[in-house]
């Protein structure tokens, strides 16, 4: 059992922490068993989470919640402890339900049977651990990383909730789709945010002067609704601020969907809370085998910007020309197709602002004739890379919920030298199942897919780099033929890409 000492107020400060744990019947002269828990900030107004690893889910389905599924898998990442995780389902006023599983080390686990309605979430873990949450509406999938609290240690930007928020692509009946944005104020008190949604030419709507405003009490998300906002038939980038004299950390997640279905063809993905000068797209594609990429950058600073995207093949070999560009500030700027790329291009895109203003950015790809599959992913800041990432959920010829189910990742090393690539894959308990070692040359990507060994597998994995820091995007996909009018192309949207977890 845990001793219980009494409480003390906290004077702000930096503190180093330990957890004691004393056996039941030992006296207090013993040497206690404990756990070091490391340096923590204390800053007046603010919680400091101590042993606990909080993340959000801003959004599991819309506000009228029909035909949605959610499922959460939660996956521990600590090598030798067991994780209490708790997770939470709120309706935006409440808690309507909570889930309390312990979670084996490198284990994930599968957390179901929300309630309806059930409109975000909270997942708070004993140990580091990574959340994914799959939604599907009508057999269409989507899904996306939790985002964990600004002291978290999820991956930079796009994975960290923090007082300002930034979405690159923001869709008004753009070719057929549009997008709608879910905030959560994820700190505890009260705040007043505002949104202002930049076009190409750096001009803001609402007019100057009268940008939308919410009140955003803690843990309640809140729909933006952006087409009440903008012009049609155009693409927006949105910043997502306090107001002035408020901090509460933020975080949201943009629903990109089909303008005249909203529930058809889903894609998420999670809003940059900071930005970086280098970025990386893992894989992107110009009409390879029926599929093409499009890359949406935001400049995230006060001042215009100035970029160059490096094309390299699968081999880390560059391919075409540099290709450059300004991007007004918080104003959105769109790679598609450049000329300069050889048509039938397969590989990865570093992109480096020459004027040292950070940038964000997303890759969405789609079928060549702007059909499906729609895969949307964050591009990852340099300052994201590291040499372990986590996967919380691997299919492998899953036969599940009337799909025949398959994951894939890409691997891309940001580092200056080769490394050594090597990918575990562990079942639901934790147990590894199977590893595979790759060597990884500089600005190269690596594919890990389908492993022989693997067979109607469900479970997660951990890839780790020998010495150079790596980032990586995984898509998963439903290969149950879903062309039912014969005519060549998917009816249903079947498959979903998301960004591996930098720790």
């Amino acid at each position: 059992m845990y001793e219980n000492f009494g409480t003390t107020d906290v004077s702000p400060g930096t503190y180093h922490l330990y957890a004691y744990n004393y056996v039941s019947g030992t006296s207090c002269g013993q040497t206690p068993l404990y756990r070091d828990l490391g340096d923590h900030t204390f800053t007046t107004g603010k919680v400091t989470y101590v042993g606990l690893y909080p993340s959000w889910f801003p959004f599991l389905r819309p506000a009228s919640g029909a035909g949605w599924d959610v499922q959460t898998y939660v996956r521990n990442h600590a090598a030798t402890f067991r994780s209490a995780t708790d997770v939470s389902y709120f309706n935006n006023t409440q808690v309507v339900d909570q889930w309390n599983q312990m979670v084996n080390s490198y284990a994930s686990v599968l957390i179901d049977g929300e309630p309806t309605p059930s409109y975000s979430g909270l997942v708070a873990a004993s140990q580091d651990s990574s959340a994914f949450e799959l939604v599907k509406d009508g057999g269409q999938p989507a899904g996306t990383t939790s985002i964990t609290a600004p002291t978290g240690r999820g991956s930079k930007g796009w994975e960290v909730a923090g007082p300002t928020l930034y979405v690159p692509l923001v869709k008004m009946n753009w070719v057929g789709r549009r997008t709608q944005i879910y905030v959560t104020n994820t700190g505890v008190k009260e705040t007043t945010i505002d949104v202002k949604y930049y076009n190409t030419g750096g001009d803001f709507y609402p007019p100057p002067g009268n940008p939308q405003t919410l009140v955003l009490p803690p843990n309640v998300r809140k729909a933006l609704d952006p087409w009440e906002r903008i012009p049609v038939n155009g693409i927006y980038a949105a910043v997502i601020s306090n107001v002035t004299g408020n901090s509460e950390p933020l975080a949201a997640v943009a629903k990109e969907e089909d303008s005249a279905s909203p529930y058809d063809a889903p894609a998420l993905y999670n809003a940059f809370s900071s930005g970086s000068t280098i970025l990386y797209a893992p894989l992107v594609k110009k009409n390879y085998a029926g599929n093409t990429s499009g890359i949406t950058l935001q400049n995230v600073g006060a001042v215009d910007a100035t970029f160059r995207a490096y094309y390299y093949d699968m081999n880390g070999q560059p391919q075409g020309s540099t290709v450059s560009g300004t991007i007004e500030r918080y104003a959105p700027y769109v790679l598609y197709n450049p000329p300069a790329i050889p048509n039938g291009f397969l590989g990865s895109v570093r992109i480096e602002s020459t004027n040292n203003v950070p940038l964000v950015g997303e890759v969405s790809e789609e079928d060549a004739d702007v059909a499906d599959p729609r895969l949307i992913s964050n591009l990852a800041l340099r300052e994201s890379g590291s040499q372990i990432i986590h996967l919380p959920l691997w299919y492998d010829n899953y036969t599940a919920a009337g799909g025949d189910w398959a994951s894939g990742v890409n691997v891309r090393n940001i580092g200056t030298a080769e490394t050594e690539v090597t990918i575990r894959w562990y079942n639901q308990s934790g147990a590894q199942v199977h590893l595979q070692t790759e060597d990884v040359n500089v600005n190269d990507t690596h594919n890990f897919y389908d492993p022989s060994a693997l067979s109607n597998f469900i479970g997660s994995v951990m890839i780790q780099s020998s010495g150079q820091p790596i980032v990586a995007t995984a898509n998963i996909h439903n290969w149950i033929d879903s062309d039912v009018d014969d005519d060549g192309k998917d009816d249903y949207d079947t498959a979903l890409a998301f960004n591996g977890s930098n720790r």
